[in-house]
């Protein structure tokens, strides 16, 4: 009981914050709303890539696979980024999910 409550109130709070009548309180809470979101997303993608790596090399020490999976992912990201570097909205969606999956997988 106690949990639908402050799962309603919660959803409540957000959707007055995101239509607030003064801008600069609409913009943090879509701006923390993004951020969180980013964070989730990064935390989901990074656990199904580690678990299809580790997986995918069952011989080889979980901890070294995940380590050169990290290495990987790094220089993956640093080409994409080199490659949208002309779009700035798709080169910020992209770095800041993929930054979160290089600082989870590090």
């Amino acid at each position: 009981g106690h949990m639908l409550l402050g799962s309603a109130a919660f959803i409540m709070a957000l959707w007055y914050a995101v239509n607030w009548f003064q801008r600069k309180p609409r913009m943090f809470a879509w701006k923390m709303i993004s951020a969180t979101i980013s964070i989730v997303v990064g935390l989901a993608t990074w656990h199904v890539l580690s678990m299809i790596v580790v997986l995918a090399f069952p011989m080889v020490n979980p901890k070294a696979v995940l380590v050169i999976s990290f290495v990987c992912l790094y220089c993956l990201l640093q080409l994409v980024l080199l490659k949208l570097r002309r779009r700035p909205l798709a080169l910020r969606a992209t770095s800041t999910i993929a930054g979160h999956m290089c600082g989870f997988s590090a």
